[in-house]
């Protein structure tokens, strides 16, 4: 059998768990938390052994909030946890539950960390010689295929009901056009493609009316996203802008603006790919070496970089790099990373109450000394002036 030790070790000690073996009638500690007190016994313990599958690591929920994973093996029954769910409500969605003494509810809607199944499997998969994926797994442990049973059932009764009283979803060329002007940064053409009168219903999401607008809201701005990135915005610029919309539409409480803030959101990705397609006529075609450069920047600026690092990264050597970003930029990338700093720390001033000693250290200057001599030479002001009257 192989040897599951490191892994077991690994598990523990990252997620916190404990992790036992029962076999011939004895529960053998294999990796326990230093403190641990997760020790199961009588009803419990046997309620945990009898659920224990070959096929696939089983996810048993105790009581409210926490579960714990068994799976059955050539070598016993391992078993792991507590592991903390991060909510459930009530009703019933678990295959597998076991209620404690007293008050107590069976977990429907629950979220538990995808870190917790990955850490389950690696050990089940070391363990048997296996490798059952966290698809597999999730869906021999929730009731998958009845929500799927009942999706299609609602859809098809849902179709009926349409073409017995002629309702239709507003139309789809409509979006399209929408999803066109934004990837070819055209701004300037959505204004009129929202005056066209448009037949048919938004589609429902939820009862609720507010929930049902908001979920519509969030599905338009992941499409629009991605016609951003379809032409040509960084899908890491896209994406983050994108979730930033989302929560805001979250936590929005005057539905009022919903309308005007999606129009918003459509024509900041526009301008953002008009300006990319701009930035890119007055440079010539950007090479693949310097875009993957550029992208490499991108996700770390929080970081001291060198041009060593950056190439080895990229696979080419220092000094080919820096001449040809230099050709290809127009700026040295010692520059052009400053540059990139300098915008972040304008949004962090901008848009968050981040103090400036923290940016500083974030953003890998040496001190906030340094960065606001950097900031005032570049801008003229001192970051406490830009935050104060941008």
């Amino acid at each position: 059998m192989t040897n599951y030790m490191p892994a077991a070790r690994f598990i523990s000690e990252r997620m916190q768990i404990n992790i036992l073996r029962w076999k011939g009638e004895e529960l053998i500690p294999v990796q326990m938390v230093s403190g641990g007190a997760f020790l199961p016994e009588g009803d419990f313990l046997r309620e945990i052994v009898s659920a224990a599958r070959k096929d696939t690591p089983v996810f048993m929920m105790i009581g409210e909030n926490v579960c714990v994973i068994c799976f059955d093996s050539p070598d016993g029954v391992f078993l792991m946890g507590p592991a903390g769910l991060m909510f459930t409500e009530g009703v019933n969605g678990a295959l597998h539950f076991y209620k404690m003494e007293g008050p107590g509810i069976v977990p429907d809607r629950m979220v538990l960390p995808p870190e917790v199944v990955r850490c389950a499997l690696l050990l089940f998969n070391t363990v048997n010689g296996t490798d059952v994926s966290e698809t597999e797994c999730l869906r021999k442990n929730f009731r998958v295929d009845e929500v799927e049973e009942n999706i299609m059932r609602k859809a098809t009764d849902e179709q009926y009901l349409n073409r017995e009283n002629q309702r239709k979803h507003t139309p789809y060329d409509q979006e399209m056009r929408i999803r066109q002007a934004i990837a070819e940064g055209d701004a300037e053409a959505l204004p009129e493609i929202w005056r066209e009168p448009v037949s048919g219903e938004l589609g429902m999401t939820a009862k609720d009316p507010v929930r049902n607008g908001k979920n519509l809201a969030v599905v338009n701005v992941a499409i629009m996203s991605r016609a951003a990135i379809r032409g040509g915005v960084p899908a890491e610029d896209a994406m983050t802008i994108a979730d930033s919309y989302i929560r805001q539409i979250e936590e929005l409480k005057n539905m009022m603006i919903l309308e005007p803030m999606i129009q918003d959101m459509q024509i900041r990705f526009a301008n953002m790919v008009a300006e990319g397609k701009s930035a890119a006529r007055s440079k010539g075609q950007e090479n693949r070496t310097v875009s993957a450069c550029k992208v490499y920047i991108s996700h770390h600026l929080h970081e001291k970089m060198t041009v060593r690092e950056i190439a080895r990264a990229v696979g080419v050597h220092p000094n080919y790099l820096s001449s040809m970003f230099l050709k290809t930029e127009g700026v040295s990338m010692y520059q052009y990373i400053l540059d990139q700093k300098l915008r972040l720390t304008k949004n962090l001033l901008r848009y968050t109450r981040q103090p400036c000693s923290e940016i500083a250290s974030t953003l890998g200057f040496s001190s906030q000394s340094h960065l606001g001599q950097f900031f005032k030479k570049k801008t003229g002001m001192t970051m406490m002036e830009y935050r104060n009257y941008s």
